[in-house]
């Protein structure tokens, strides 16, 4: 079966864990970057003591970002069955596994967060169905200056119809070939 389609995907908690330990590792990143140029400066260190341990724990902190992300980077992949339907398969290399085929419908939905200077940032999410189930839900975050999505619609809250949440830097993508899988389907 040929793929036709790929993209990475993160579980939600893998990028929740990142982000619980970004948000220490900034902190100390900012404490060293304080500290590199008052040395550079002659000027009294703050917190001298704490300076050997915190660059230990920060080294410990980016080592952990990556190893979370090394470990839990899964990949998705859509592949045609010989039957025209196509198959989804979400694989992480924890062994977990999701896999559906058949017939597959997408909602796309985005929310808007005000930023600054007048700009918005954009939180897509894609609920995938197969055959009517509900599969998944795929998210992700759009920078400021990128442009409307097409095909999906603006609500106040994203929603998951159902199943599992990931996180994938496609959406747009694989809504569009969904999107012309069914309608080559409904031309025949």
């Amino acid at each position: 079966m040929p793929v036709i389609f790929e993209s990475e995907a993160m579980t939600r908690s893998s990028k929740l864990t990142q982000m619980y330990i970004a948000l220490p590792t900034g902190l100390l990143g900012g404490y060293l970057l304080i500290n590199g140029v008052n040395a550079a400066f002659g000027d009294k260190l703050f917190l001298r003591g704490f300076l050997p341990f915190g660059l230990v724990l920060f080294v410990i902190g980016i080592v952990a970002i990556v190893l979370v992300w090394y470990r839990s980077k899964g990949v998705l992949r859509v592949t045609r069955c010989e039957d025209n339907n196509l198959q989804l398969e979400i694989e992480f290399p924890s062994g977990i596994e999701e896999l559906a085929k058949g017939s597959w419908d997408s909602e796309g939905i985005y929310t808007k967060e005000y930023e600054k200077l007048g700009m918005y940032k954009k939180h897509l999410a894609l609920n995938l169905s197969c055959n009517q189930q509900a599969f998944c839900l795929l998210r992700q975050d759009l920078a400021a200056i990128a442009p409307e999505p097409s095909h999906f619609k603006l609500v106040d809250d994203l929603y998951n119809r159902g199943g599992t949440e990931y996180w994938c830097k496609k959406l747009e993508e694989l809504d569009a070939l969904i999107r012309k899988e069914n309608s080559f389907k409904n031309e025949s």
